[in-house]
């Protein structure tokens, strides 16, 4: 957790940091994902701030619609995102970016919410300032479309916009699954949940970190990890850990949760267990 300022304010001046040191203008924007688990409280304060400082915030929600010209390859990348999770899409460019079923099909409510995230990435607004928001939310979403906004919005559209932006930030409001948003490169950078906000700095500041303590590379080296830190690699915790313990000494699958149950039994009842 980072300070006691309001979480907000504090959030901007982090991203106002990453700017600073952000590349030059022309190549691929250092991107910087959010999550924000009530994004509509900030909304207003975030936006005014990152517009002041010469930036723009897009919210996939807004009824005004996105125009532009995008490069052949962003929409080529964003049909084959979609096409890849079994939602392939036509992209029409014109008056307005209309990003829709292939083939004319009807969009339900949370595909269409999709579409709309898909048409600010390819509008001409995420590409002329050099700090680009787009805003959107994944509340009720199923696992597959929320694995496809991450995708699209993090990891496989960023990496082709050009132009002026050099931040990128995707804001995504909803609660953080830390499989989905922790894995890879980028990842969630920022979240904001319940009122605090926290921050992780990616695979090249923890190899910087390292690199200033490790004097000889050849020598073990032992890092004592913080909570948080199984949840995120996946592995057991502390109930997993207790009924494969249980499990073994009762011979049984680990996958039977019932083994601690039995085991309370057992011992209530001075059997053996």
């Amino acid at each position: 957790m980072i300070g006691r300022a309001p979480p907000a304010a504090r959030l901007t001046a982090e991203l106002l940091g990453d700017l600073a040191v952000a590349p030059d203008p022309g190549g691929a924007p250092t991107v910087a994902p959010v999550i924000h688990d009530d994004l509509e409280r900030d909304l207003d304060m975030l936006r005014v701030t990152v517009e002041r400082y010469g930036g723009v915030w897009l919210r996939a929600d807004a009824p005004e619609p996105s125009v532009g010209t995008p490069a052949a390859e962003l929409v080529t990348a964003t049909k084959e995102v979609f096409a890849r999770f079994g939602l392939p899409v036509d992209i029409v460019v014109g008056d307005r970016i209309e990003v829709r079923p292939e083939g004319g099909g009807r969009a339900d409510e949370s595909l269409q919410a999709l579409h709309r995230v898909a048409e600010r990435l390819l509008s001409d607004d995420v590409r002329t300032r050099p700090m680009a928001v787009v805003s959107f939310s994944d509340v009720g979403l199923d696992a597959r479309r929320r694995e496809l906004l991450w995708a699209l919005t993090v990891q496989q559209i960023p990496p082709l916009l050009s132009g002026a932006v050099r931040l990128f930030v995707p804001v995504c409001a909803g609660d953080v699954d830390v499989p989905l948003h922790c894995t890879g490169e980028p990842s969630l950078r920022y979240a904001i949940r319940r009122g605090a906000l926290h921050a992780r700095r990616g695979s090249e500041s923890f190899a910087a970190a390292v690199g200033r303590i490790v004097r000889d590379p050849d020598e073990p080296l032992v890092l004592f990890l913080g909570a948080g830190f199984s949840a995120s690699a996946r592995l057991s915790l502390g109930d997993a850990v207790r009924d494969d313990a249980i499990a073994s000494v009762l011979n049984r699958d680990p996958a039977v949760r019932t083994c601690s149950r039995r085991s309370a039994a057992g011992c209530s009842t001075n059997r053996p267990v």
